[in-house]
């Protein structure tokens, strides 16, 4: 399994341009082959950060991912926007463990 994790910090007044991009490549990306989960996240305690996360099944679908036509569109977004910092870093596991499980 291949992990991202990623961190965006936006300026105030594209945080709205930024949360429109992500909802927009956050859909298209879930309908992609091999992507078992993909979201951002908006910081409990910061509104202008943004963390993203991904899980995807294995490298080249992870590679394919970065050549559609929604990473295009979100990266000719996100390029007009002020953004702070964008730092997405890849993690390969082998497995899982349940560290907290908890069901009503």
């Amino acid at each position: 399994m291949i992990i991202v994790i990623g961190k965006v910090i936006v300026e105030p007044e594209d945080r709205e341009a930024f949360m429109r991009s992500a909802r927009a490549v956050e859909a298209a990306t879930r309908q992609e082959s091999g992507c078992i989960h993909y979201a951002f996240a908006q910081d409990l305690t910061d509104a202008n950060l943004f963390w993203l996360s991904e899980s995807w099944t294995d490298i080249p679908s992870l590679d394919a991912h970065g050549n559609t036509a929604h990473i295009a569109v979100f990266r000719k977004e996100t390029a007009a926007q002020k953004l702070r910092l964008f730092v997405a870093k890849r993690y390969e596991g082998t497995g899982e463990t349940v560290l907290v499980s908890r069901s009503e």
